[in-house]
């Protein structure tokens, strides 16, 4: 059963006020602060005194930037530290990512190193405002990935100063919407890794190629997780024990490829710190 909790009566019009906010504020997901799941007499029962899930004060809680945890402790999260896994089967190969809140300058090289973007959200009630605010992020991360596979193979050099400022602006996009992420209770977790795809010996019996990609993986989770283990698939990777390797035949058959480029299998397994 679930817990009900009951707010006292004419607190939630005080705590409304202090913010400059009304009741319809609540229930209108038009509005910034408006979050899905809260009707308008629901909101009615709350200013009301009368008791209600503990899961629906919490997106009130929300909208009123927590001004409710000193009064229901356990609308707080504790867990400041979690552990994600994307991995669909546990039987295919994995790499876990120790993430922490990306730095604002770290974040664009990040997308230029990167062949594919992948995006997770786990937060589980977003407000109007943290919805735009994801959005504006979104367009700015594709918009820098497009650039940045655009100019890949392009010299920039000759580039005229006007280019220049227009491609400083792009990359210190991310230092103001994270600013108004922070302040509307979001992080944002980022981190590259190697993916790894094999040859199908179907269409291509005579040689072996192993090629990896680096993909990005951009976790959004509420202010209150500072870090995470990220657990995700890797593809197909070269095989890590001695008589897997050796099954491969080590001949000119196997060729590694790291982002399009060859290297030379040698080096393994050094091939997969690169």
């Amino acid at each position: 059963m679930k817990k009900k909790v009951k707010l006292e009566k004419g607190l939630l019009d005080k705590f409304l006020s202090e913010q400059g906010l009304k009741r319809t504020d609540l229930y209108n997901t038009n509005t910034p602060k408006g979050v899905k799941g809260i009707d308008r007499k629901t909101v009615d029962i709350i200013a009301n005194g009368e008791e209600v899930k503990l899961e629906t004060l919490r997106k009130v809680n929300i909208i009123l930037d927590n001004s409710l945890d000193n009064l229901f402790p356990e609308l707080r999260d504790f867990e400041t530290s979690k552990t994600f896994n994307y991995c669909e089967d546990e039987t295919s190969p994995q790499v876990m990512l120790n993430m922490d809140e990306v730095e604002p300058n770290r974040l664009p090289i990040l997308i230029k190193r990167s062949s594919r973007i992948r995006y997770k959200l786990e937060i589980e009630i977003l407000t109007r405002e943290q919805e735009f605010l994801l959005e504006k992020l979104e367009n700015w991360i594709d918009k820098l990935h497009s650039h940045s596979n655009a100019t890949e193979a392009k010299d920039t050099t000759d580039d005229n100063l006007a280019q220049q400022v227009a491609r400083k602006r792009l990359n210190h996009g991310f230092f103001e919407i994270q600013e108004e992420l922070t302040q509307s209770g979001v992080t944002v977790f980022a981190e590259c890794f190697d993916f790894w795809e094999r040859s199908d010996e179907f269409y291509n019996w005579f040689d072996i190629h192993f090629n990896s990609t680096i993909h990005l993986m951009i976790i959004i989770v509420p202010s209150s997780v500072i870090s995470a283990r990220i657990f995700v698939n890797s593809g197909t990777p070269p095989p890590t024990l001695k008589y897997e390797w050796e099954k491969l035949i080590l001949n000119d058959r196997t060729k590694f490829f790291k982002n399009g480029k060859l290297v030379d299998p040698s080096d393994y397994p050094k091939v997969r710190r690169l």
